[in-house]
């Protein structure tokens, strides 16, 4: 037997699991640091010449994405800015309280800032692909735009960072919502810069500039390298070393256990739901999936929770969503896809007749979910521990 230990929330759970086979947070070498990348950067000028004299608007990501202290990384630059307001990227998030801005402001959170607001977004163009664009409107006050963000996969999107701190970051319902509805779309899946909803994001560069980014490739919560300059091109850069040291392959198993990294990654369901999608191409067809997430928010979307609510079976929201995209009830429809191909269960604080509604089976304990599965599946010769679900892994 091996005892293993997975985030959960602030904290963590312990299990016992024999035959088993633990991945960890990938530890590559050092690339470029945050202060290499600031005096290197990709097809752009140093940041403090885009910046000096200038009315600087700074892009943060909100609390979701695990991300403190952010301005301290580029303070000295922003010393040659002559104004700073720092705008909290919240898409179609909730709004954040007073501590959760100190911990990502850190040492600047006495500074001006503002939260997106959905209803108050200027429309300044179409993308080829249909999606009108509305930015949240005080943004088109500064002489510079400027974000803060990570690189990690997203399951439709293919990566995080770049442009997607303006779509969906601080952008309006409509077209946050006539951007996702790209998912459907084919290739739009973890690992694929060509993704429809990723080439949508990254055409409002030809609406909106942004004139500077700084994205950080974390493991775990170190980061391991970053990358700065040009919105397109030092975004293209960080996902290259993303997919140099964090797509991992590995033999395909009859069950997976997977944290979804702990707080704040597992805040929600919305959120913790990609740890599942980052592993699936692991577990074989029909095997079996525990998620380890605490979910201290609940479901995290309130179409999400309308749909969850109604009761249905995975085949009855794939019916009623199909041919169409509704925001929220589609985390629903991937969950509905997911079980139609693996077992899922779940170890959290969701309430039972909620995780039963999202497709899961719940369990107090990693242990009692095993037993489960040995009773009624058996758990077949091999079982994956990942650690933390933030890369991606592919079956062979």
């Amino acid at each position: 037997m091996s005892i293993c230990k997975v985030a959960y929330g602030r904290g963590e759970v312990e299990f016992e699991v024999d035959k088993v086979e633990v991945i960890d947070s990938p530890h590559p070498p050092d690339g470029y640091g945050v202060e290499m990348a600031l005096k290197s950067p990709v097809s752009s000028p140093p940041l403090e010449h885009i910046i000096k004299g200038k009315s600087v608007g700074v892009i943060l990501p909100d609390i979701t994405r695990g991300l403190f202290s952010l301005p301290s990384l580029i303070e000295k630059e922003l010393e040659c800015a002559d104004d700073v307001v720092f705008v909290f990227a919240l898409g179609l998030h909730r709004r954040m309280t007073s501590r959760e801005i100190k911990k990502i402001l850190g040492d600047w959170s006495d500074c001006e800032y503002l939260q997106h607001d959905v209803d108050d977004c200027e429309y300044i163009g179409k993308t080829t692909r249909g999606t009108p664009l509305h930015v949240f409107s005080p943004l088109m006050q500064f002489e510079r735009v400027i974000a803060i963000g990570r690189i990690d996969y997203h399951y439709y999107a293919g990566y995080t960072g770049g442009y997607k701190s303006v779509l969906p970051g601080v952008s309006s319902k409509e077209t946050i919502l006539s951007n996702h509805s790209l998912m459907l779309e084919e290739g739009a899946v973890p690992g694929n810069i060509d993704s429809p909803v990723r080439k949508d994001i990254d055409e409002c560069s030809r609406l909106f500039r942004l004139d500077f980014i700084l994205n950080l490739i974390m493991s775990g919560s170190e980061v391991v390298s970053a990358v700065a300059g040009d919105a397109i091109l030092a975004h293209r850069k960080g996902c290259e070393y993303l997919d140099r040291h964090f797509l991992l392959k590995c033999q395909k198993a009859d069950v997976v256990i997977v944290s979804a990294g702990g707080y704040p990654k597992d805040i929600n369901l919305f959120q913790a739901h990609k740890a599942v999608e980052n592993i699936q191409s692991v577990v074989k067809e029909g095997g079996s999936i525990i998620l380890v997430a605490e979910c201290s928010e609940g479901l995290g979307n309130e179409t999400f929770e309308e749909w969850v609510k109604m009761g249905l079976s995975p085949d009855d929201v794939l019916e009623r969503l199909k041919g169409r995209f509704i925001m929220g009830a589609h985390k629903l429809a991937r969950l509905a896809l997911l079980r139609k191909k693996f077992n899922l269960f779940i170890v959290s604080s969701l309430p039972d007749e909620l995780a039963r509604a999202c497709f899961f089976t719940p369990f107090s304990s990693v242990e009692e979910a095993l037993r489960e599965i040995a009773e009624t599946r058996g758990v077949g010769e091999r079982i994956l521990v990942v650690k933390h679900g933030n890369f991606l892994l592919k079956g062979r």
